[in-house]
């Protein structure tokens, strides 16, 4: 009878979560869709600054977070390399090591050589930018770990420094954790106007970002752990 009990209790908490997780990874999608939506109209208009043309970001910012996973540089590859293509005179600066570059403003401006040899990152692992587990909602751990002061407000010195840096879009790749604080960064920069786009790239070698049918870098952790 208790474990019943326990296992209606695990099965509602998972229901939450999922439908949580769907809700945050939806908002990210809309963002996604906005801003797609506004390269489309741009690629319309010719690029002609028309009264119709919607206006491209002058400047991107890219970070990743969470474990490893063997996407992570081919993810970063594939960003460059897609705004290369629809956008070259955009500049792209990276985080170092995820939210913990973001805090203490450590970045890394692409030059244009960088830029022109992104495909090379499809060849590697890992992540060439480097990656941590700070999450922006956990203060006290923000704290300890020397990247806001006490009495700071992680979210808003992340978004602070998004502006410094005058980045008008932020893609995170990530797992759960981390588009989670995408998800949380992206509504409080709504909640506080500031006119910044967020959009999550999901990254885990579990597959358990719901309602993705496949995220980044799961095929390819099965396909060597087959091996082994």
């Amino acid at each position: 009878f208790f474990f019943a009990i326990h296992c209606t209790m695990v099965d509602q908490d998972r229901v939450e979560r999922l439908l949580r997780h769907e809700e945050r990874l939806n908002e990210l999608q809309r963002g996604q869709e906005a801003l797609m939506k506004q390269m489309v109209e741009m690629q319309k208009s010719g690029g002609s600054g028309g009264a119709s043309a919607l206006k491209m970001p002058k400047r991107v910012g890219i970070l990743t977070a969470g474990g490893l996973a063997p996407c992570l540089s081919s993810a970063i590859g594939a960003l460059i390399e897609r705004y290369m293509e629809l956008y070259p005179q955009v500049s792209i600066i990276c985080y170092d090591s995820g939210y913990k570059g973001l805090l203490l403003g450590e970045s890394i401006h692409l030059t244009k050589d960088v830029k022109r040899d992104a495909g090379i990152l499809h060849k590697f692992g890992g992540s060439p930018i480097g990656n941590s587990r700070v999450k922006l909602k956990n203060v006290k751990d923000c704290v300890k770990r020397g990247l806001v002061k006490e009495g700071e407000d992680p979210q808003k010195k992340a978004a602070d420094q998004l502006v410094k840096d005058g980045i008008e879009v932020l893609h995170t790749i990530g797992g759960d954790d981390t588009n989670t604080a995408a998800a949380d960064l992206a509504a409080y920069l709504a909640e506080n106007n500031y006119d910044l786009t967020v959009i999550g790239l999901p990254k885990t070698i579990d597959n358990d970002v719901y309602p993705l049918k496949q995220s980044l870098g799961a095929w390819t952790a099965a396909e060597e752990g087959a091996k082994f």
